[in-house]
């Protein structure tokens, strides 16, 4: 252990000798910190040979045990006792640190699938349109109208646990690992869509087919469509190449 550690080390068992702990009482828990002083409230926490943090809590006292009343004649009011001098008033104990968090993985995993639904049906004036579903199939797209479709890729596995964004990322352990510029998308059956367009990121431009987590079109015809999503070349937000070839379909119908 380097001295820097060695020293913390001393200073928190210095510490703890002062404190009025019954022994064996803890008030910190083992994964608060690298290390723990099971003799009273001190730990240290320690890393890669160096001590880089340490603090001490006082447990809260134990109430005093009530006085058993005894037998025989009552006996007279103690004095009055005398002022004593006031306590000078000890310190707050330190509030325990936040746990650190794993490093960042070096990769990502691989891209397994992808959830998609259509995300809004809209009429020829662009006002949204009730979205319901009979089994697997979307329903609800008006002819003349439009559909929006959103995809998200799950990393790993398939589920909503396994996906890697801004509102969950367990499955990549933080690192960032959605394509910056999104996946690609491709008609599948049905009706052709001419002004089918990626967005998201990016603007819609009508008949453009890039990169977005977003497709929007309209419905030109009649007909159930499906279309196939894919992550096609996926990289992370560091630009490292992300593995697997993750697709996800939907199925929708407009009358």
């Amino acid at each position: 252990m380097r001295p820097a550690a060695a020293a913390a080390l001393a200073a928190v068992g210095a510490a703890c000798a002062t404190l009025p702990l019954p022994p064996g009482r803890i008030c910190a828990t083992a994964h608060e910190a690298r290390a723990l002083d099971t003799d009273c409230a001190c730990y240290v926490a320690v890393r890669e040979g160096e001590a880089i943090d340490w603090r001490v809590r006082a447990c809260p006292p134990s109430p005093a045990p009530e006085p058993t009343p005894s037998a025989g004649p009552a006996a007279s009011p103690p004095p009055s006792p005398s002022p004593s001098p006031s306590a000078s008033p000890s310190a707050s104990p330190a509030a325990a640190p936040t746990p650190r968090p794993a490093a960042t993985p070096a990769t990502c995993p691989p891209v397994a699938c992808f959830g998609v639904e259509v995300l809004q049906f809209m009429d020829a004036g662009f006002h949204t349109l009730p979205v319901q579903r009979q089994g697997d199939v979307y329903v609800g797209g008006q002819v003349g109208g439009y559909v929006v479709l959103d995809s998200t890729p799950d990393f790993g596995r398939c589920g909503p646990r396994f996906r890697c964004n801004s509102e969950l990322n367990e499955a990549c352990g933080g690192r960032a690992c959605e394509d910056p510029r999104g996946p690609r998308w491709r008609p599948v059956a049905g009706p052709a869509m001419p002004e089918a367009c990626a967005q998201n990121p990016g603007d819609c431009r009508p008949g453009v087919l890039a990169r977005g987590y977003q497709l929007r079109a309209r419905l030109p015809r009649a007909g159930t469509y499906t279309w196939e999503v894919c992550s096609a070349g996926f990289v992370d937000g560091e630009g490292v190449a992300v593995p697997g070839d993750g697709c996800g379909r939907v199925t929708f119908r407009a009358r």
